[in-house]
């Protein structure tokens, strides 16, 4: 048994060895957080489908569920439910006032980051990070057509995940 684990341990080291092969500290750089992925359209390699719904695509990774419901929000998450990316286009007649008043009431409500200004998408979307319901988020806004654009990207280290990057940076409107 104990030849077993030794060869386990081995194994799993050669592994993350392999995965951390080629990431240079200028790679990471050069990726910054999720609005600098998604603004300038970097793409992380990240194996799986995009999805086409009625009003956004996304990629869905390999292994990863996808869900659309009626008003055409998509959102892909892992089998444990601890990563999640949903799209989402909801409101009607609303204002750059209340995109902003919706994220500084979830900012205010979790005490979430600073709003700041993220471009994506061909949109200025505002941006604030939180812990809710005992999990770590963004939430995106920004208005198209009188309706307001929200992304909300959850799961610990959300901010640096190459998978949840990869599928931030993949989301266009159709």
């Amino acid at each position: 048994m104990g030849r077993h684990v030794v060869s386990y341990t081995v194994a799993a080291f050669l592994v993350l060895g392999l995965l951390s092969c080629g990431k240079s500290n200028e790679t990471k750089s050069q990726a910054g957080n999720a609005g600098d992925a998604a603004a300038t359209q970097e793409k992380p390699a990240v194996a799986g489908s995009v999805k086409d719904g009625k009003i956004f695509s996304i990629l869905v990774p390999e292994g990863w569920q996808f869900s659309e419901f009626n008003d055409g929000t998509v959102q892909t998450y892992n089998n444990a439910g601890t990563f999640m990316v949903q799209a989402k286009k909801a409101g009607m007649n609303m204002t750059d006032k209340d995109v902003e008043t919706n994220l500084t009431s979830m900012m205010t409500q979790y005490k979430g980051t600073a709003i700041e200004n993220v471009d994506m998408l061909g949109l200025t979307f505002l941006k604030t990070t939180y812990d809710a319901s005992g999990s770590h988020q963004t939430l995106y806004g920004a208005l198209k057509d009188g309706m307001q654009i929200s992304i909300q990207l959850m799961g610990p280290g959300h901010e640096t995940d190459a998978t949840i990057q990869g599928v931030l940076a993949s989301i266009r409107l159709r």
